[in-house]
């Protein structure tokens, strides 16, 4: 092999690694903003459910001791055990309440309508077929 051959391939090598390794920085880049705003998005789920108080104005389509998810039937006109329907609740949230802990029950019940909400959500969700990614959102910069 010619010096020239050789060093043709040895210059290529190197433009080749610089390419990849540029675009893995660019990629990696992403992925930690993308991590970022998962782990964001995660804190403010768990200070929602931390809430000082959540009163509870009502809810339909669950249980408020279990979370499970429940629909009332107008032909054995009882709740039963169903994903059909859907999650509904009406509620006020305090980041602080003034005076002591909140022993209102009600905080529970609030924090067991945001999952049942979420939880129905994600199962509506997965069941739809998948959008193109061109019509997919960028949801890293949400904060901002």
């Amino acid at each position: 092999m010619s010096d020239l051959v050789r060093e043709y391939r040895e210059t290529m090598h190197a433009d080749v690694l610089r390419l990849w390794a540029r675009d893995a920085v660019a990629e990696l880049s992403r992925l930690s903003a993308l991590v970022a705003s998962r782990d964001k998005d995660a804190e403010r789920w768990r200070a929602l459910l931390r809430c000082a108080r959540i009163r509870m104005q009502g809810s339909a389509g669950f249980d408020p001791e279990t979370g499970e998810r429940r629909e009332y039937s107008y032909l054995t006109r009882k709740d039963e055990p169903s994903t059909a329907g859907w999650v509904h609740f009406g509620a006020e949230f305090w980041s602080v309440y003034p005076g002591a802990e909140d022993p209102n029950p009600a905080t529970r019940w609030g924090t067991i309508a945001l999952t049942a909400l979420a939880d129905d959500v994600l199962l509506k969700e997965a069941a739809l077929p998948a959008p193109p990614v061109s019509q997919l959102k960028d949801t890293t910069n949400a904060d901002k």
